[in-house]
């Protein structure tokens, strides 16, 4: 921040892309923009398009506890998911080798818990459960 001091510089149109400096001085909503304008800029610097909202998903995973989430196995390995979550990332046999020596279970509420199982995700339609009603069923005029 030293460096907005300087007479030559513009402050106005200055942006750091340290996000440990912005975190300390702006906050964590800082960081998430600040993460959202360095992944359009690598992305598109070769002409890619990403759309927005995968970008802000990625931004919100990395900053929605407060604090910056890595998406490398050490972070997901500290953000307290399961065992097959942790296995679907990276280091595969060792984190299974792990789990089973530790009697881990999982409680298969991620999708990619899910889908390494065959199972439907947690997500659009097989994000709940449809309950029958017996007692308004009782009550139903027949259709013919």
């Amino acid at each position: 921040m030293a460096v907005l001091s300087c007479p030559d510089v513009d402050a106005r149109r200055t942006v750091s892309n340290d996000v440990v400096e912005i975190i300390h001085t702006l906050g964590i909503e800082a960081v998430r923009a600040a993460l959202l304008n360095e992944l359009r800029a690598v992305i598109s610097f070769d002409g890619s398009y990403v759309n927005y909202r995968h970008l802000a998903i990625l931004a919100d995973v990395m900053t929605y506890r407060g604090h910056l989430l890595a998406i490398t196995r050490h972070g997901i390995n500290r953000a307290g998911s399961g065992p097959l979550m942790r296995c679907s990332f990276e280091e595969t046999v060792d984190m299974i080798t792990e789990a089973a020596t530790f009697a881990e279970k999982d409680e298969l509420k991620g999708i990619s818990e899910n889908l390494i199982l065959a199972n439907l995700p947690p997500l659009g339609t097989g994000s709940f459960d449809l309950l029958l009603n017996t007692s308004m069923l009782a009550n139903a005029i027949e259709i013919a």
